[in-house]
């Protein structure tokens, strides 16, 4: 099974190995390479069958060479000398409908703001976010507020330090115009945020922490609640 590397780690300049991340790299026998990482987690190998494990479900492909691949995927190997990629391959497309009809699966994510009270002392996360990972439940964590993923969706660069403030520069005619708190209905931010112009602000914020030695998962600002609508948008066949 797949396991997504960190974001920080994603780059379109050919920087570490080809990355896939699920049916949405896909091309008619085999993937096409999108995305590269320099720190890959889970690796599939020149032949092995790339099966989709996300919905949608069913979905093969071969790969060409070594690379790495997320959770939307699974590598499956033939056996030396007793099997062959290509009999595998066919008989998964032979199964394809099947598999689609048992592919319904669950995929676990917390989401919450890291940001203690004025009467509270500044909280660490970072040992409950190492075990829920370690749980396989996904952590997108924002700081200060909810709303910072959605700002950094539409302006790269902006930091803040209240939720008033990210409420405040969210809201502004250019971006999710008169958004209060607590929050527009989230079908209408779901419109809002698909009809946008999406940045890779979030993720070049994570970076900008990294090389600057900071634990981004403490840090203030930043967010990972950006991944999840990655996840969101790619489910439901969502371009961004």
């Amino acid at each position: 099974m797949g396991q997504s590397p960190s974001s920080d780690s994603y780059n379109t300049e050919g920087e570490g190995m080809p990355f896939f991340q699920g049916k949405s790299d896909f091309g008619k026998v085999n993937p096409k390479i999108r995305m590269y990482c320099k720190s890959p987690k889970k690796l599939a190998h020149k032949n092995d069958i790339l099966l989709s494990v996300r919905a949608p479900v069913g979905d093969v492909n071969i790969a060409e060479g070594t690379c790495c691949i997320g959770r939307g995927l699974a590598a499956i190997s033939g056996q030396k000398e007793k099997s062959y990629s290509k009999y595998i391959y066919y008989y998964l497309l032979w199964k394809k409908k099947e598999l689609e009809n048992k592919g319904l699966s669950v995929e676990p994510w917390v989401v919450f703001d890291a940001e203690a009270r004025e009467d509270e002392e500044a909280r660490s996360y970072g040992e409950a976010i190492k075990q829920a990972e370690g749980w396989g439940i996904h952590v997108a964590n924002s700081s200060p507020c909810f709303e910072y993923w959605a700002l950094l969706h539409y302006s790269p660069g902006i930091l803040v330090e209240t939720p008033e403030q990210a409420v405040t520069e969210l809201a502004k005619p250019s971006r999710a115009k008169d958004y209060k708190k607590p929050g527009l209905p989230f079908d209408e931010l779901w419109e809002i945020f698909v009809t946008g112009k999406p940045t890779n602000a979030a993720t070049s914020r994570r970076k900008t922490l990294v090389e600057c030695g900071e634990d981004p998962r403490g840090a203030r600002p930043v967010t990972y609640v950006d991944q999840l609508m990655g996840v969101i948008c790619e489910t439901g066949g969502v371009d961004l």
